[in-house]
């Protein structure tokens, strides 16, 4: 078997000895094997290694396997990969605790390898065959969007011939009846692109190319595209960054893009006269030992509830619930979805002074020892 098409599995395990035994076996079979001696190294690793199955043990120091698998399936980058846990008791409650944790398979110690073997290989036929299904799903709501978008253009250009007067004079009344028709042709055709790309981002899949880049330059430079709609809704906007330099380790296009989709829906969505601050800091990590870089933008617009604001970004979650939000575009799910692939977190806030937009990225500190 090729390398590239190795299937990979992370091994959870405090038991050294057993963490090797299990990978010499699984790598015998032809799998790709990385290991973690506890909860927190294995969520660390999940991002990069981006396994196929975990094998996971209960009783661990630091953070538990029942508690490692329900952070595991609240990322939904890694919410449908197989978890087989292990453990020394066999008890119904440790049964029932693992498979309510998200567990696919529970096994007892001593490992009968060959068992192993076997449940790994059904686990892995099932969860391909539903990617596989995912992807010809994501495939025929892509072609879909295009349809509607062709649709959406075509219809737009006799309406705009109509605005422009190329077809004859329209008095008042006509001019504002289109106006309002191409308004509304242009918020749905926005809504049609970004959820054209949003059913492209495979949350699983978005591939990043990290190189070092100046973060302040790119947030500067999505600013100044934004300068004629600032002025013309004579906005105030307020920049509190440390430096004029911060070096991370990011895909630009993707942090770009971002950028452009966050400060867009804010300056969009404020009223006139309004204020936003943009700000960069620096935050510890859970171990004490990372630092992150974190970037916010707030807003003084009305305070929007946590259930709206967990629509706005979520749209698994609208999809669950049936709802749809009231801002009609998914600028925040894509935001989401490229600093999650960064490793990152991007959350929003309401408070009183305003509502937060904020997303937080890993940082190498040997590039940016001035701060």
């Amino acid at each position: 078997m090729d390398s590239a098409e190795k299937d990979k599995i992370l091994i959870v395990d405090d038991e050294e000895i057993l963490r090797f035994l299990i990978s010499s076996k699984l790598e015998e079979a032809g799998f790709k094997v990385d290991t973690a001696s506890n909860g927190m190294i294995c969520l660390q690793k999940l991002p990069a290694f981006q396994p196929d199955l975990i094998i996971l043990d209960i009783n661990m120091p630091l953070m538990d396997g029942i508690s490692t698998a329900l952070e595991i399936r609240k990322n939904k980058s890694f919410s449908k990969i197989p978890i087989i846990f292990l453990t020394g008791a066999d008890s119904t409650d440790s049964v029932r605790a693992a498979f309510e944790a998200g567990g696919d398979e529970f096994l007892s110690k001593p490992i009968n390898a060959d068992e192993l073997l076997i449940r790994i290989n059904a686990l892995l036929r099932m969860y391909r065959a539903e990617v596989e299904a995912e992807n010809l799903s994501r495939k025929f709501h892509y072609l879909l969007i295009q349809d509607f978008l062709n649709y959406s253009t075509a219809v737009k250009l006799p309406l705009t011939m109509l605005a422009e007067e190329s077809l004859g004079p329209l008095n008042e009344q006509q001019k504002e009846i289109v106006n309002l028709a191409i308004k509304a042709l242009n918020e749905n055709i926005q809504l049609l692109q970004e959820t054209a790309l949003f059913i492209k981002l495979d949350p699983t899949k978005i591939a990043i190319n990290r190189k070092p880049q100046n973060i302040i330059k790119l947030i500067n430079e999505n600013i100044q595209k934004f300068n004629i709609l600032i002025d013309k809704k004579n906005i105030v906007l307020y920049t509190d960054f440390p430096s004029d330099e911060l070096i991370l380790e990011i895909d630009e296009e993707h942090i770009k893009q971002s950028l452009f989709l966050l400060l867009n829906y804010v300056i969009e969505r404020v009223p006139n006269r309004s204020n936003i601050h943009l700000g960069v800091s620096l935050m510890d990590g859970l171990s004490g030992e990372e630092k992150y870089f974190k970037f916010s933008i707030k807003d003084s617009s009305e305070p929007i509830s946590e259930d709206e604001i967990n629509l706005l970004i979520d749209r698994y979650e609208q999809a669950r619930w049936n709802k749809i939000s009231m801002e009609k575009n998914l600028s925040l799910t894509i935001c989401k979805l490229v600093i999650e692939a960064h490793n990152g977190k991007f959350w929003c806030e309401s408070k009183e002074d305003g509502n937060y937009y904020n997303f937080s990225i890993p940082m190498n500190l040997l590039n940016n020892k001035n701060l």
